[in-house]
């Protein structure tokens, strides 16, 4: 038989790569692709052609392309933008994709350990969603199922704190990982971005501006718009991956979880 490889990470890890990866692939093509519109717009010699035109394009399919190309600087700009925008947001779902498939890692090894981390109303009581009813038990089927509801209740209550710092926080509570501050904060910099993109109009308000606006050059100062560069996305991911990898590695040396382990049909 042959030897299993040791893989240095867990099953949840290489999910996360996985989708980085798709991420990474679907930014940098969009970003490109902006690019080369723009150089190609701006060499057009008849600036008053539409955009859909002038990109050889079906002016029925794309209607809203009927902007002249001299405005093509702004368009494409706000389309960069736009595009940094979700990847951050994209960025935020995968964080919370591996805290949530390295809790139920954490399960299969020591159950009690994530069930503690249920957070409970202010009276000391159990949530009403961290209970289960005989008819969910049979409609769930089997104990793997349940299983898995669990730790699904259990990481929504903690999602209820709507704080990401509380959130990982939590997840790490009794784990024994031990990880700077430093790495901590350079990973919640763009993470605590997507609060302020989805309420604030991507817009810095004051908490984050006090917290976090002199990691970035110039300064972010309250009311200002977030950066939205094609760097903004490549310093996040590199931060976020950084936060993430440390924490797999520590999971795995403290016994919390294991290693992935290769698959073999049989």
């Amino acid at each position: 038989m042959a030897k299993q490889p040791d893989f240095k990470e867990t099953t949840s890890l290489q999910q996360y790569r996985s989708a980085i990866d798709f991420l990474q692939t679907h930014i940098q093509l969009l970003d490109a692709s902006l690019i080369q519109i723009a150089k190609l717009l701006e060499s057009q010699t008849n600036q008053e052609l539409d955009i859909n035109k002038a990109l050889g394009l079906s002016v029925q399919n794309y209607d809203r392309l009927n902007h002249p190309c001299k405005q093509q600087n702004a368009l494409v700009k706000h389309s960069q933008k736009k595009n940094i925008e979700f990847a951050i947001l994209r960025l935020f779902n995968l964080f919370t994709a591996y805290l949530q498939n390295i809790t139920k890692e954490m399960f299969a090894k020591n159950p009690m350990l994530v069930v503690g981390k249920a957070v409970i109303n202010k009276n000391g009581e159990d949530k009403e969603n961290l209970a289960m009813s005989y008819a969910e038990i049979v409609r769930l089927s089997s104990y793997e199922n349940i299983q898995e509801q669990i730790v699904l209740n259990v990481f929504r209550s903690i999602e209820e704190l709507k704080s990401t710092s509380k959130l990982l926080e939590k997840i790490l509570k009794d784990t024994k990982v031990n990880i700077s501050k430093e790495t901590i904060n350079g990973a919640l910099t763009f993470l605590e971005m997507r609060h302020l993109f989805i309420h604030n109009h991507g817009l810095v308000d004051n908490k984050y501006a006090k917290t976090y606006g002199k990691s970035f050059t110039p300064n972010l100062k309250d009311k200002k718009e977030l950066p939205t560069k094609f760097e903004t996305f490549s310093k996040a991911l590199a931060a976020i991956t950084k936060l993430i990898t440390e924490i797999d590695g520590q999971l795995i040396s403290n016994g919390m979880v294991g290693k992935r382990e290769l698959k073999v049909k049989v």
